[in-house]
């Protein structure tokens, strides 16, 4: 580098922070970006980087920590072996020595030794098999004492026994509706799901994301913005079944009136979920329940109590919330002082801050049911976990120290999103996460993984390089900065063995190749659409999809199938102004190509009657003959599919523009438990899936002596 370049030093400075100074776009173009957004990354950061000055100082700070241990060190697998630790400047001080405290609190003494290299020496660590788990590692250098944590992991994510070939169905929570349900779904109308899919050799259950939301002022009802990734989101509650709705004299007569009832009439009847004024009468409701529980003592509140003290951040997480509430205002406008966390008696209400203690206990009850009562049937949860949480989160609160403020995450302009897209949340700080020891990503993802057999990392690109928009900037005037994916994927590792939870990587869109590579290396599986797959070629119009995936018709972001097959995603695509009208027909045209391929190629697998004029029916039952006669380890059926929704959950980029996250179900939850062309549709999936061959590949055959 030439460090007499105020350009270079700026790129160099920006590189080692992991911020790329170009990089190649979707269509294959580069893209060099400007010195004002490298710079603005920087300050993001906290780096300052505005005057030659700064930059040098950083680019001197940057070398410096590079002598030192790293705050973090992964060692793969349960043998011996040597570990590069870090590097000593010329005529440091010796003697070196080090020591590892393991995660049970015992320790170890450890064998260091240097090596020559450029510019100084190298420090290594001879290991022994160390048992899996998170330890200190310490090394004395002189007089110098740096410290690392080790993450000691298995090679890969935990996987189910091999040669299982599983099903299940997706639907979100908030679609569902019942006789009993208050206007939208809840857990119980969930579990009933999940119970009717086992009963039809089902094993796998999908949603979208159950975490905790703003459903009042703030108000963000997506569930990839969520109000925190700790706290599951009370909407969702069955109310009834919570013991103090049955035993409270006010409760009662609060449900028993007439306005209620007329009010919870409304609901039902609505095509759409209104999440400000349903959750207002559940909450009416709740806060009863909540100020009847703490009026006394019981059983049930010694059980409230221990869940408290296990959960030291509830009170903070109630008393934020309150806060919120009570000012009207997400916390990044909020007063220095409230920033700070130094909350008195008049900034919250006392009742608010017992209501949401009460309600996460609540709901992590009925969560542990669903969970409980999953496993007892063979089924599994299948929950997503969001890239990022609402930039007025309690976790960008809470956490600050590892959020980026100065900058928001999105993606670079593509064919689609011409203009990039600025996707609104704050992004976590790549080496603030690494010093912090990983504790808010250990929180979050155990939080999740305690109920779930299989987890969906949503945007899994993100474990290696996250597109960042500067505040203020368009989207288009961002640029990738790299996270340590290494570390990322030992802790998903460890964690998914520790909780028994399979992972699945969302790999769709622009996906750089060491994603898919370290994907397959840790045996983390990888998403399979038809929608992404489909090509107008007859012999190829869609490639197996690989075992280790979990394969569907499409995903809560993509038409339902029927709309796709219709073309009704590219009327509604041009209607945005996504596809200019002179590019129109051709892009039907290519679609209907693509359909006739595929009708061709199902034929050609015997998966569609060759002698018949072939309805939307037949090429909806040769898809999902074709994925579950696949290897792919899961097969995922949307719900919906089966009576031919045309309707999306969601329309990426829109907001009020389209009814996003509200769309119930055509068929309420009573007539989807009866209906027999679901339970044909999916008994087929299943005695197809069983008949498939097994997952095991082939033996390989000895070769001669």
């Amino acid at each position: 580098m030439n460090r007499s370049s105020k350009a270079g030093l700026l790129e160099e400075v920006a590189r080692i922070h992991g911020i790329d100074a170009s990089y190649i776009d979707a269509m294959g173009q580069t893209r060099v970006v400007s010195p004002e957004t490298l710079r603005a990354l920087l300050e993001a950061m906290g780096v300052g980087a505005a005057t030659p000055d700064e930059l040098e100082q950083a680019w001197r700070d940057a070398q410096r920590s590079r002598l030192c241990p790293p705050p973090v060190t992964v060692v793969w697998g349960q043998k011996p072996q040597r570990i590069r630790l870090c590097g000593v400047e010329p005529g440091r001080a010796r003697p070196i020595s080090g020591r590892i405290q393991l995660e049970d609190g015992s320790k170890k003494s450890l064998t260091l030794a240097t090596s020559e290299a450029r510019g100084g020496s190298r420090i290594h660590v001879d290991l022994p098999a160390l048992p899996y788990g998170y330890h200190q590692l310490e090394v004395q250098i002189g007089e110098t004492t740096g410290r690392s944590l080790m993450i000691c992991v298995p090679e890969t994510a935990y996987t189910e026994k091999r040669g299982a070939k599983r099903w299940g169905i997706f639907v979100p929570i908030y679609a569902l509706h019942s006789k009993e349900s208050w206007g939208t779904g809840d857990l119980r109308d969930f579990e009933q799901i999940s119970s009717w899919v086992a009963s039809l050799g089902g094993s796998l259950v999908g949603t979208l994301p159950v975490m905790t939301a703003f459903l009042d002022r703030p108000f963000e009802a997506s569930p990839y913005s969520p109000a925190s990734r700790l706290f599951w989101n009370e909407f969702y509650l069955h109310v009834p079944g919570i013991p103090e709705f049955a035993t409270s004299p006010k409760v009662q007569k609060l449900v028993r009136s007439a306005a209620f009832i007329r009010t919870l009439d409304k609901f039902r009847q609505s095509r759409v979920v209104d999440y400000a004024e349903e959750m207002a009468n559940k909450r009416a409701v709740l806060e009863l329940m909540a100020e009847f529980f703490f009026s006394r003592d019981s059983e049930r509140r010694k059980e409230f109590d221990q869940f408290a003290r296990v959960r030291p951040q509830l009170a903070e997480y109630a008393r934020f919330r309150a806060a919120t509430e009570k000012i009207g205002s997400g916390w990044t406008q909020w007063p220095q002082r409230l920033q700070a966390g130094k909350f008195t008696g008049r900034d919250f209400s006392k009742s608010a801050e017992r209501y949401h203690m009460y309600v996460q206990w609540c709901a992590q009850q009925q969560m542990d049911k669903l969970a409980a009562g999953s496993r007892s049937r063979g089924t599994s949860l299948y929950l997503d976990l969001p890239l990022g949480v609402n930039p007025e989160s309690f976790d960008a609160w809470r956490y600050r120290d590892v959020f980026v403020q100065g900058a928001n995450g999105g993606a670079p302009p593509d064919a689609f999103f011409t203009k990039g897209q600025d996707w609104g949340f704050a992004p976590l700080h790549p080496q603030k996460m690494r010093q912090s020891g990983y504790r808010y990503y250990l929180e979050f993802l155990r939080m999740q993984m305690r109920q779930t057999g299989l987890l969906r990392l949503d945007h899994v690109m993100g474990l290696h390089r996250l597109y960042w928009v500067p505040r203020g900037f368009p989207a288009r005037a961002g640029s990738y900065v790299h996270y340590p994916a290494k570390e990322l994927y030992a802790i998903l590792c460890l964690e998914s063995h520790r909780h028994k939870t399979a992972l699945i990587g969302e790999n769709l869109g622009t996906v750089p190749p060491e994603v898919n590579e370290a994907m397959a290396c840790r045996r983390i599986k990888q998403m399979y659409v038809v929608q992404y797959e489909q090509q107008p070629n007859v012999r190829a119009a869609l490639r197996p999809p690989p075992k280790e995936s979990i394969a569907s018709l499409n995903t809560h972001d993509m038409p339902m199938f029927a709309a796709h097959w219709k073309g009704l995603d590219i009327l509604d695509r041009a209607d945005l102004g996504l596809i200019p009208p002179r590019e129109l027909r051709d892009v039907q045209r290519q679609r209907r190509q693509a359909n006739q391929a595929l009708i061709q190629f199902l034929k050609g697998h015997k998966l569609l009657p060759r002698n018949k004029r072939i309805s939307l029916a037949d090429v909806l039952k040769g898809c999902l003959r074709f994925l579950a006669g696949s290897q792919a380890e899961f097969v995922l059926v949307n719900l919906e599919d089966l009576w031919f929704e045309t309707e999306p959950q969601n329309t990426p980029s829109t907001s009020t523009e389209r009814v996003n996250w509200r769309r119930k179900t055509q068929l309420s939850l009573e007539e989807i438990l009866t209906s027999k062309d679901c339970q044909t549709l999916l008994s087929d999936v299943d005695r197809v899936r069983h008949q498939a061959k097994s997952l095991d590949p082939a033996p390989k055959r000895r070769r001669k002596a």
